[in-house]
């Protein structure tokens, strides 16, 4: 088996050895970080034992993620690169004040997204790994959209579409509706889209529908509940998901349980955690480590 060894902490490179009281030392602890007008030097053990008295399972997690994507085979060097890119970008735009606001600082916003990038990559190899599972239970399929309040509007857009005048979107457009028409992978789990819509999808081939009507309550200034119509329009693209394999997958790790992901590799490795307070932090987030 694997020996997975976690130190303590992301920010700080600790020994591997542990002393009596089950508290680890900081590699060069005794570098001064700097001293008070007393003379009193305060030294990177002084900051890490600082740390210990704070809730820092975040910057553990981070460092226990990217040590398991290393094991797992993936390219930190490459996760490294594309965070160090990301960074130059949001410079190069003018954000350079955001990261460091939100992050402390740019050199920490790249240290923090090179395991948000490696945990993204776990789960969607998760996903790939359980691909047709999530197909037979979401259903999915593409698709453009869009509702009218207007029977006249709805019925135009199918006229102009039929007639080859204009395309879906545009004839949305021409039509007054509003919001962006654009190719969009839906589940039949997709709690935003009423049930005639997911009927019509189930029971129909790729292609343009014709009018679906439902309706919508709300309610009024005087707090009346009013019924209204609604129109619903389906440019059903395909519902082979080969066709839009990847567009899926990726919107599918938006639903994975990290933490569950993570629970489920740190079960294949022997993790020894040495000090005392890290290992108490990281089992109330992981209980396989117990």
């Amino acid at each position: 088996m694997k020996k997975l060894l976690i130190v303590l902490a992301a920010l700080l490179l600790l020994c591997a050895c542990g002393s009596d009281n089950h508290s680890s030392k900081v590699s060069d602890g005794e570098e001064v970080i700097y001293t008070d007008p007393k003379g009193k030097a305060y030294t990177k053990q002084s900051l890490y034992e600082d740390m210990k008295l704070n809730d820092f399972t975040t910057y553990l997690s981070s460092s226990l993620i990217t040590k398991i994507a290393g094991f797992e085979g993936l390219d930190l060097d490459e996760l490294q690169k594309e965070a160090e890119e990301d960074a130059q970008v949001a410079v190069d735009a003018g954000q350079e004040y955001y990261l460091v606001y939100y992050y402390g600082s740019v050199e920490n916003y790249i240290k923090q997204m090179v395991p948000y990038k490696a945990l993204d990559l776990l789960c969607k190899r998760e996903v790939e790994n359980s691909f047709d599972t999530y197909v037979s239970s979401y259903i999915p399929y593409k698709a453009e959209i869009v509702y009218f309040d207007d029977l006249e509007a709805a019925q135009a857009v199918i006229e102009a579409v039929n007639s080859g005048e204009n395309t879906f979107a545009y004839a949305c457009s021409e039509n007054g509706y509003t919001d962006v028409v654009s190719e969009t992978i839906y589940t039949d789990d997709d709690t935003n889209l009423p049930v005639e819509v997911k009927d019509y999808v189930a029971n129909n081939q790729p292609g343009l529908s014709g009018i679906i009507e439902t309706s919508t309550t709300i309610t009024d200034t005087e707090g009346n509940s009013v019924i209204n119509p609604r129109y619903y329009l389906v440019n059903l693209i395909s519902k082979d998901v080969n066709d839009f394999r990847d567009e899926f997958t990726d919107l599918m790790v938006s639903t994975v349980d990290s933490n569950m992901v993570i629970t489920n590799l740190l079960s294949k490795y022997d993790v020894s955690i040495h000090d005392q307070r890290a290992y108490d932090l990281l089992t109330a987030a992981y209980e396989v480590l117990k």
